[in-house]
């Protein structure tokens, strides 16, 4: 990709690797401002525009279900698929 978007379009692409290691969607409400000051938690949208949680760890999934008990995370964007798969 770097070498194409060089070659074609004379751009130079620079890749840098994130910190995150975990995904979750959030279910039912969900205000994305409750992490916007986070260092730890990034909230991004997924291809098909649903928001979605990053975590550097599950640690602070955790953390962040603790403070604030009216978050429903699943480990999927559509719940029932994760369930139906256990």
């Amino acid at each position: 990709m770097k070498h194409r978007l060089k070659g074609e379009y004379r751009v130079d692409l620079k890749l840098s690797q994130m910190s995150f290691t975990l995904a979750r969607w959030p279910q039912g409400e969900f205000d994305p401002e409750i992490f916007r000051y986070s260092e730890r938690i990034r909230v991004v949208e997924d291809r098909e525009g649903r928001p979605a949680l990053l975590g550097q760890g599950l640690w602070d999934l955790d953390r962040a279900l603790e403070r604030h008990e009216e978050l429903v995370l699943s480990e999927t964007a559509d719940p029932e698929l994760f369930e139906a798969a256990r």
